[in-house]
């Protein structure tokens, strides 16, 4: 069932096929192209309003993902102050009362009481260190195993340079 044709020429007229079936589209695009203007605007109206579109996206995607950060960091910061709050408090109250629990049951207990805040199994984990310059002055604790070499070192120097800024700032409200 050959045409009497060689494999060479068989060859050559599937290539000159995909040939214009490729190109032949592209060149009608292009005469298409060359002459309608009415193609013309259209294609570069969308095109514009593509690129448009994708630059406020991207900035609109930006904004909405900077309001997330700052609202988790806002709410972060206030736990944290309200358990640096119940914290006080469970430790003044403990002071005040007849019977002073020992300072590993008091640390144990605001610690599991912190991390608790949040429901129970907690979500949160809980590091009471000693304070840096005394470090001996409280009994180290940590809820579900968590240890003081658990905490990255940049955030170690962020708290303690917190820590310093406050403590600048108490020293001249003293001087005042």
């Amino acid at each position: 069932m050959t045409d009497g044709r060689t494999a060479g020429d068989r060859a050559w007229a599937a290539t000159d096929r995909a040939r214009r079936i490729l190109v032949a589209p592209a060149g009608r695009a292009r005469h298409a192209w060359r002459s309608s203007l009415h193609l013309r605007v259209v294609v570069t109206t969308l095109a514009l309003s593509l690129v448009v579109l994708l630059v406020l996206a991207q900035f609109l995607l930006g904004r909405v993902t900077d309001g997330l950060l700052a609202a988790k960091e806002r709410s972060a910061l206030d736990e944290a102050r309200a358990g640096l709050t119940q914290a006080q408090l469970l430790a003044s109250a403990a002071q005040r009362s007849n019977d002073l629990p020992s300072d590993v049951a008091l640390v144990d207990g605001i610690a599991r009481q912190l991390a608790n805040r949040a429901g129970n199994p907690s979500i949160y984990e809980v590091l009471l260190l000693g304070s840096p310059g005394n470090p001996n002055d409280v009994p180290e604790f940590g809820s579900n195993q968590v240890t003081a070499a658990s905490v990255p070192g940049a955030l170690r120097q962020a708290v303690q340079q917190a820590l310093e800024l406050v403590g600048k700032g108490r020293n001249q409200q003293q001087h005042q």
